[in-house]
């Protein structure tokens, strides 16, 4: 994003308690539940705990 004088806006960044569980799919295949308490909505799934994660990540970016 760039401001009148052509310089960059500063950006801030914040930390989330983020809680991934164990889950399964409906065909009984291990899946995982992630959700962000702090984030009324924030809620994803993966089929890995690392998908599981950078699915809320993303997530969490389009719910501000």
């Amino acid at each position: 994003m760039d401001t009148k004088a052509g310089m960059s806006a500063p950006v801030k960044s914040y930390v989330f308690l983020v809680v991934v569980e164990d889950d399964a799919m409906e065909t009984g295949e291990k899946a995982y539940h992630a959700y962000c308490p702090a984030l009324k909505g924030c809620h994803t799934w993966g089929r890995t705990y690392d998908e599981a994660l950078a699915n809320v990540r993303e997530g969490s970016r389009v719910v501000r």
